[in-house]
């Protein structure tokens, strides 16, 4: 059994978040909004394609034919109600998403070694009737994830969209968190810590370094991983790949790439390539942060920092004039050089400037 799970709120797009579910919330005819359409093949807004006949008595429904392979569970949630409604059924929709999404995903997978991650947007706030009391609403959603996560023992994704959301959602968090003292299960030196953190951020002092560990969250591969995959990629065979396991990761692919010199960069790309950033660019790219620096070559961190009216100069590169916070790419971006051989590291310091 896992430990009882965690709430976390950020700002982003919970389309795009990599996670094992999702919370769709439509209307009692299956109707989804503009916001939302593209996650089911819409051009503009409408029915949900093959939409069920009916609710069947339920307020949220599992669709397996816009399921895929690299793609979350998708569930579609009865939200949409008028102005006046009782702020209690978000709530209730919410509870009910996770019960029955977090239990399929432990049916679905039973290795998993982790705590389910559901992810749902701040139901009700949108189209659906409560946008003028999003205060009462979300002092009503988030008691009933806390509890949910705890008893369902499962992480919970509460994703709010825009900053003027975001800001409202942390506010009712933390009024919340007064109360449940949530940190006290960390050590006191976590809790100094993170109370450093914070404040350096707030002050404009914290500049943010994102690893390899950072895109593993996504499901990329580390670096010897990548290696490995792009050789097999290209066709190498496991005699020639075991010739050179002990190397450092760059000389491998130092050598790789002389073995295929025409593949070697749509092979590293094609491992990279992702649409779906994690909770942990998310969450990231929410910090009152300005300077970021990275030596990954994927784009998660810019897809997760430029939801909604954020903006973000990746650098080296053309800085748009209203950003007001940067990426610096050391090891170059997919699409561009990319610092992964020894050559590459070797001819680095002329390149990116």
């Amino acid at each position: 059994m896992h430990p009882a799970g965690h709430v976390y709120v950020t700002n982003g797009d919970v389309t795009r978040i990599a996670c094992d579910a999702w919370l769709l919330p439509t209307a009692r005819d299956f109707w989804v909004t503009a916001a939302f359409c593209h996650a089911v093949g819409l051009r503009r807004e409408g029915p949900v394609p093959d939409a069920p006949y009916s609710w069947q008595g339920q307020g949220v429904l599992h669709l397996d034919h816009l399921n895929g392979p690299d793609r979350p569970d998708l569930w579609l949630g009865d939200v949409g109600r008028h102005s006046g409604s009782d702020l209690a059924h978000y709530a209730r929709r919410a509870k009910e998403f996770i019960e029955r999404a977090s239990a399929r995903v432990r049916t679905e997978q039973p290795n998993l070694d982790r705590a389910p991650l559901l992810a749902l947007p701040v139901i009700g706030t949108g189209d659906g009737g409560q946008r003028s009391r999003r205060g009462d609403l979300l002092a009503e959603l988030l008691p009933a994830l806390y509890e949910a996560a705890e008893q369902h023992h499962c992480d919970l994704a509460l994703v709010a969209y825009g900053s003027m959301m975001y800001a409202a959602a942390q506010s009712a968090r933390r009024r919340l968190e007064a109360n449940l003292q949530p940190w006290n299960a960390l050590s006191p030196d976590l809790r100094e810590t993170g109370v450093t953190l914070a404040a350096l951020a707030r002050s404009g002092d914290l500049v943010v370094f994102l690893g390899a560990g950072t895109g593993a969250a996504a499901g990329l591969p580390m670096w010897r991983p990548l290696v490995r995959n792009v050789a097999k990629r290209l066709g190498i065979d496991d005699d020639a790949l075991a010739s050179i396991e002990g190397l450092d990761p760059r000389d491998q692919a130092t050598i790789i790439q002389r073995m295929n010199p025409a593949g070697f960069i749509d092979a590293v790309h094609a491992e990279l390539t992702s649409e779906r950033p994690a909770l942990l660019h998310y969450l990231l790219a929410a910090l009152p942060v300005r300077e970021f620096v990275t030596t990954n070559f994927d784009t998660l961190f810019e897809v997760a920092a430029c939801t909604a009216d954020r903006q973000l100069a990746v650098l080296p590169g053309p800085a748009p004039s209203s950003a007001e916070r940067w990426l610096l790419k050391l090891h170059g971006t997919i699409g561009s050089d990319l610092v992964l051989t020894r050559d590459d590291y070797l001819g680095a310091s002329s390149r990116h400037v």
